[in-house]
């Protein structure tokens, strides 16, 4: 399905036709939105499709990423932050394949077949690197947090055509806090799971039904197998219901990191997960002292109390 918008082609994913600009063949007023309204009718009956709509936003990095050799997964994000600037950044860096809006807009950001840098260090089932894998789906939102009613509707419906043009199964749609690991730390003592929470709570089986997923993975297949452990054990509850799972020694590990404050048993690493180093991290020491993350060199002379501001 085509539909007109300020001159671009707004098209389905369904693999058929391409995007242009600026036909010098198009059909004017009454004329052309009645066709254009009936080959879309008649194309969603004759596809299964339902309409979908994606504005093209091709990020100016776009044609300098390389084609992926093969597309085994989906993986799912949010932006934990919102809209205007999640859009600006992701374009910027070229970091997913779309993005959705909180009002169910979809912008395909990288083509799909190309190679978008959205899931970093990653691993699953002993396969790394899934950015050369994988299409990415930011989605405007936090990782603890329901999406809107709008988005439901539009990724669902993305879902079900990237699925139907890759054959890629609902266990292999997966979240970023599935697949992201991190190296080892002076708080993990090997490679581990953990590093990201994002997209966390579309781990839940109702919610994935409500995007059209009736299956996903029933444990962490690398925790598994003893490639990683898992240094967020809340994570690995909400994700399958903590079945698999190996538990990292780390007494700081146990603590879920729900509150930005330095305690006993709750590092900076619990809160700040990959981000504890960053010059964007500020720690505020009870004396009223201010260091950012990369200032401070002595990890084991921070006080509780400490606050952490990411």
């Amino acid at each position: 399905m085509r539909v007109a918008d300020g001159g671009e082609w707004i098209m389905r994913e369904d693999g058929r036709r391409s995007s242009h600009r600026n036909s010098t063949m198009k059909p004017k007023g009454p004329l052309r939105v009645g066709i254009l309204l009936g080959a879309a009718l008649l194309l969603a009956q004759v596809s299964g499709f339902g309409a979908l709509s994606i504005k093209s936003h091709y990020s100016p990095l776009n044609n300098d990423r390389p084609k992926r050799s093969s597309t085994k997964f989906i993986i799912l994000h949010t932006t934990e932050g919102p809209g205007k600037g999640s859009l600006q950044k992701v374009y910027r860096r070229g970091e997913a394949h779309y993005l959705v809006d909180i009002g169910g807009n979809i912008y395909r950001v990288i083509h799909r077949s190309r190679i978008a840098y959205h899931a970093g260090t990653s691993m699953w089932n002993n396969l790394k690197n899934l950015d050369r894998y994988s299409i990415g789906i930011e989605i405007v939102g936090y990782h603890d947090r329901v999406l809107t009613n709008a988005q439901y509707k539009a990724v669902r419906e993305l879902l079900r055509q990237l699925q139907k043009i890759y054959t890629i199964s609902d266990e292999k749609v997966l979240t970023h806090s599935m697949v992201a690991y991190g190296p080892s730390n002076r708080w993990h003592k090997g490679p581990h799971r953990g590093r990201k929470r994002c997209a966390m709570f579309m781990g839940n089986e109702s919610v994935r039904r409500k995007l059209g997923l009736t299956r996903k993975p029933g444990y962490d297949p690398d925790i598994k197998a003893g490639r990683l452990i898992q240094a967020d054990p809340y994570l690995g509850k909400v994700l399958y219901g903590g079945a698999g799972s190996k538990v990292a020694s780390s007494s700081s590990s146990r603590i879920p990191s729900a509150a930005g404050v330095i305690t006993k048993n709750r590092s900076a690493w619990d809160i700040a997960k990959q981000k504890y180093k960053s010059n964007n991290t500020v720690y505020v020491f009870p004396g009223g002292k201010r260091l950012k993350g990369n200032q401070i060199r002595d990890w084991t002379s921070i006080p509780s109390g400490t606050q952490v501001i990411l």
